[in-house]
């Protein structure tokens, strides 16, 4: 994992749910990625699970985490948050 991506991640992971939602805002990401994103972070839910709820496959989740991490991860730079 891309050493931003996993910051992104460290970051969800460790912080409270009104920054963590807030975060999910700044960084634009859609829908589908926020849901992916709360299944995975908050939920602690497996790529499997999170494909078998959404009806998508796993490349596609594995992929929208990775975007989401990205977009995450540039609105915590941009807003100097890591």
């Amino acid at each position: 994992m891309d050493k931003n991506r996993k910051l992104a991640r460290t970051w969800l992971i460790n912080s409270s749910r009104a920054d963590f939602e807030d975060i999910i805002y700044k960084s634009k990401i859609t829908p589908r990625q926020q849901k992916i994103i709360e299944f995975r972070i908050l939920k602690n839910f497996e790529i499997t699970k999170i494909a078998n709820l959404l009806n998508l496959s796993e490349e596609t989740i594995q992929r929208d985490i990775k975007n989401s991490y990205n977009l995450i991860s540039s609105a915590l730079i941009k807003y100097k948050l890591i």
